[in-house]
């Protein structure tokens, strides 16, 4: 998605600051990876049923577009991460 359409959707569809909710999927190797990111925030996992992969959903209180932003650029890096 185009950086600058997702920042006009997240200024017209949330009041700042809000809680706003991260999906992501990664290898279960990746799941401490993405702790970093969220220290402060309570974050639910799921194992899929092999193992090989994680769910995470993550809703910390996020002060700006920019912040949730910054957090996508962040979790970009982590091999194998698929964002949802």
């Amino acid at each position: 998605m185009d950086e600058g359409r997702f920042r006009e959707l997240l200024t017209a569809s949330f009041t700042w600051p809000t809680a706003y909710t991260f999906k992501f999927v990664v290898p279960t190797t990746q799941v401490q990876a993405l702790h970093r990111l969220f220290a402060d925030t309570k974050i639910e996992t799921r194992t899929s049923r092999g193992g090989r992969y994680t769910s995470i959903t993550a809703r910390p209180v996020m002060q700006s577009p920019e912040a949730v932003i910054a957090i996508y650029h962040q979790a970009a890096k982590i091999e194998g991460l698929l964002a949802l």
